[in-house]
């Protein structure tokens, strides 16, 4: 399945499929169900029909669910998915224009728009997973990278600044992809809109203190500014380390307090010339890290202990690279 899937006749047929269905309501509704396709949940046909009858559709989810046999299929618990997983992929990434793709993730996300913020709490596991999935800003800045827009994918997120100004997870997700673009400013207050709205995730609060250090390498000297960006967020981050106790060792690497302070503090330091502060932190850093370490053997904890060693015992440190779509470490 994997060689077949990979191979150019793969491609060639599903372009050749996608392309062969004329009707522009289907096309729309086969676009639909293979976004909810690729994270793996499928859509009910009780939200398709809702989504179906907002885009302004004469014809039902039935109707236009006639073209489409062999293409579509129903899972046992009802929902509705591509094909495959991958072949709902290659559908979203390489067939459909963004025209296409903005129009039914538009729609698709003001189906969320009834129910009561955090909207993730207030619907179904696998409904949720999707809503995350909509707005997750990776998934929004590549379908705008893939079109030569990059810098245009904000406006996605900036036409429901009125309808989920209450859910703290698209404010997350907004700071995020305006991160991405580099305007870290404007990515600082939206998370400190997503905190607003949503005071207990602890992600946003850790995107916050984050955010801070890298306006703080940013700034253009060391002024009462920059010290209170990096006081902030260090003092956030290192409560939140001791907060989770034996638990930092089940969460994912990139919210480990300790790995955001090993590289973003550092390179706030850093930028300054600071490197006699910087040295101290590190060698603090450097054991917590170790600790982490010793208890998982991922490549990441390992580079950043290398990277704090080196700085300790040399002065070298290697500066973070801020550019449009990531940040590179290397």
């Amino acid at each position: 399945m994997l060689e077949a899937t990979e191979s150019k006749g793969f491609s060639e047929i599903i372009e050749d499929e996608f392309s062969r269905i004329k009707d522009k309501d289907q096309r729309i509704l086969l676009l639909i169900i293979a976004i909810a396709t690729v994270p793996r949940v499928g859509i009910s046909k009780s939200m398709a029909n809702v989504i179906v009858s907002g885009a302004g559709f004469t014809r039902n989810f039935d109707e236009l669910l006639e073209g489409l046999q062999g293409i579509v299929d129903s899972t046992k618990s009802g929902r509705f998915q591509a094909r495959h997983q991958v072949y709902a992929s290659e559908i979203v990434q390489k067939h459909a224009s963004l025209v296409e793709l903005e129009v039914v993730l538009q729609a698709m996300v003001k189906y969320y728009v009834q129910f009561k913020s955090p909207i993730i709490k207030n619907v179904s596991t696998h409904d949720g997973q999707l809503f995350k999935y909509l707005l997750n800003n990776n998934n929004i800045y590549q379908i705008y990278k893939t079109a030569g827009k990059a810098s245009k994918a904000d406006s996605f997120f900036a036409q429901f600044e009125i309808d989920l100004q209450l859910d703290g997870h698209y404010w997350l997700q907004y700071a995020l992809l305006l991160r991405r673009l580099g305007r870290h400013k404007d990515a600082l207050e939206m998370l400190g809109r997503s905190i607003a709205a949503y005071p207990g995730n602890a992600y946003a609060q850790h995107a916050l203190a984050q955010q801070k250090l890298i306006l703080a390498a940013q700034q253009p000297s060391f002024s009462a500014i920059t010290q209170r960006l990096i006081d902030e967020a260090v003092g956030a981050l290192i409560e939140r380390h001791h907060s989770m106790g034996a638990d930092r060792l089940k969460r994912a690497v990139d919210e480990y307090p300790m790995v955001a302070l090993g590289y973003y503090h550092i390179d706030a330091l850093m930028s300054h010339g600071m490197i006699a502060k910087a040295s101290t932190a590190a060698k603090a850093y450097f054991q917590e890290i170790d600790k982490l370490a010793r208890a998982s053997s991922d490549k990441i904890l390992i580079d950043l202990r290398a990277r704090l060693l080196l700085l300790v015992s040399t002065g070298e440190w290697r500066r973070l690279a801020y550019k449009e779509g990531q940040i590179e470490y290397k």
